[in-house]
């Protein structure tokens, strides 16, 4: 693996960790005025409701729900109160802001969530509160510096979709291998719940592979009797398992209002900054990496590049949205200094791509697919790297992934990121767009599949991807095409159809399959 030469030194990744870089005088804040919201610290409740407390709109317009995912991923990466409680937003402060060099930034919300390795322990480790620390034997961390954001590389043998360096590839616990940026890095990745998951698996003991069992079973033979879903019940010792809570549940009605959402479930994607790269238009964090071998490396200075954010409101459904940093796969010019006064120049090329006149079979990597998706197989890209198994070294020279982008960006995303890119300057989260959302029908009915019938596949696209995430799955693949086959603990085949009385099994989150036992 090729180290970055902007590899920190211990002393400095102690004195930069936290430290917000500097901001020019010149660049505007990406405030809560021009924002637009009165509070967008506090993610909104559901799709045009704010809070709780306001009332609830009909979803009338596929762009609704882009915007409301836009402020959900405003919402997740606001500044963390020092101090506060887990994932607790400052609402004093403005967004991470233009800055320079290599500076670390401070952490935001997200990174605060529960990591699905310090929720789904062994059951006699119950129970957990939500600010308890974790007791994670793997936490990699070095005397003298605290304890950094960490970023683990698990990569099969602990969770479906778990912290680590391979990709899933349809079914999460089939790995197609890890992709390395043009500096011979390798990205990493990590998962994380909201407080509502969180709270979820404590009332009704889901981290506990036999109770998950055993109320997925007593659902199941409710349904085969009756021909009908059994009422959600707000008991603790529910007999029946329990749907994932959209926010309006009586259990979460406790939890203060940044944390009155329903699930929130976040992957992000990270790559070591070095080579040609330009830091100031990355979130950096300051981070260690545990490899699958158990060696502890770091530290680094990450910028993040890509981010899934999967929600489940009641008027909504459930809801995927992904972003992605600007630069992965080609150079964009609107989020520069040549376009924009006060930002940041663009690289000499993207992270994920050598640009210029390299052939389409790009001999130095993997070839993904041609413009369009052509040149792909059943949507997947061809010479897929090895997975790195548990317990290996990683390989000293790794070849490097040269990944394009296969599906454009439909235009009424590009419109929308246009509205957020002009609201989120001076804030380093310009440098980032949204992909698209998938969630269910609301402007057309999409004759691809199939209308009528309940569930993930019910949805306002059949593709939508992330590239640092999804790099060898980009033709005719979706959130949803992969989070279909999601069910807790106890669903076998033949798998449950979709329809009313189902639809509670279809989690579309692989997290509660990480339960254990005792033995």
């Amino acid at each position: 693996m090729r180290i970055s030469r902007r590899r920190l030194s211990f002393a400095a990744a102690a004195a930069c960790f936290g430290l917000i870089a500097a901001f020019p005088a010149f660049a505007p804040r990406a405030d809560a005025q021009r924002l637009e919201r009165s509070m967008p610290w506090i993610m909104p409740f559901d799709v045009g409701q704010p809070l709780p407390s306001s009332p609830a709109k009909a979803i009338t317009s596929q762009r609704q729900v882009y915007d409301f995912m836009w402020e959900s991923f405003v919402a997740i990466n606001w500044p963390q109160l020092n101090s506060g409680n887990r994932a607790q937003p400052d609402r004093n402060a403005t967004l991470a802001h233009w800055g320079s060099g290599l500076e670390s930034e401070g952490p935001v919300v997200w990174q605060s969530y529960r990591r699905p390795n310090e929720v789904f322990v062994k059951p006699k480790q119950w129970p957990i509160r939500w600010n308890d620390t974790p007791n994670l034997q793997s936490l990699c961390t070095t005397p003298g510096i605290g304890q950094p954001m960490t970023v683990n590389s698990f990569s099969t043998n602990y969770s479906d979709f778990s912290d680590g360096l391979n990709q899933p590839f349809i079914q999460a616990n089939y790995p197609t291998g890890p992709v390395t940026d043009q500096n011979g890095n390798y990205l990493r990745y990590e998962v994380g719940m909201n407080q509502a998951y969180f709270t979820y698996v404590g009332r009704y003991r889901y981290y506990n592979a036999n109770k998950q069992v055993r109320a997925v079973a007593r659902y199941i033979d409710f349904v085969e009797k009756r021909g009908k879903a059994p009422a959600p019940s707000n008991k603790r010792k529910a007999k029946r398992f329990q749907p994932l809570p959209n926010g309006t549940e009586a259990y979460l009605s406790s939890l203060p209002d940044y944390a009155r959402q329903g699930i929130v479930e976040w992957k992000a994607a990270w790559k070591i900054l070095g080579g040609d790269d330009v830091p100031e238009r990355f979130y950096r964090r300051a981070a260690y990496f545990l490899n699958p071998d158990g060696s502890c490396v770091g530290p680094y200075i990450a910028g993040l590049v890509g981010l899934h954010i999967h929600r489940v409101t009641k008027n909504g459904g459930h809801i995927g949205a992904t972003f992605e940093q600007v630069d992965n796969t080609s150079l964009q010019p609107e989020y520069s200094s040549r376009r924009v006064p006060g930002a940041a120049g663009l690289p000499p090329h993207a992270s994920l791509n050598p640009g210029g006149e390299t052939p389409p079979a790009y001999p130095n990597g993997y070839a993904i697919c041609g413009p369009l998706g052509i040149g792909c197989q059943s949507g997947i890209g061809g010479n897929l790297p090895a997975p790195i198994k548990d317990g290996a070294a990683l390989p000293g020279a790794p070849q490097i992934t040269n990944v394009v982008r296969a599906v454009p960006i439909p235009a009424e995303v590009q419109d929308v990121n246009a509205k957020w890119r002009s609201r989120l300057k001076g804030s380093v989260w310009f440098y980032y767009q949204m992909i698209g959302a998938q969630n269910r029908n609301i402007d057309v009915p999409n004759p691809d599949l199939g209308p009528g019938v309940r569930g993930a596949q019910v949805s306002n696209t059949t593709n939508l991807i992330n590239t640092t995430l999804e790099s060898y799955t980009q033709k005719g693949w979706s959130c949803a095409q992969c989070h279909q086959n999601a069910f807790p603990l106890g669903v076998s085949q033949p798998l449950p159809p979709f329809g009313q009385a189902w639809d509670p099994l279809h989690t579309i989150s692989f997290l509660l399959q990480n339960a254990q036992t005792n033995k």
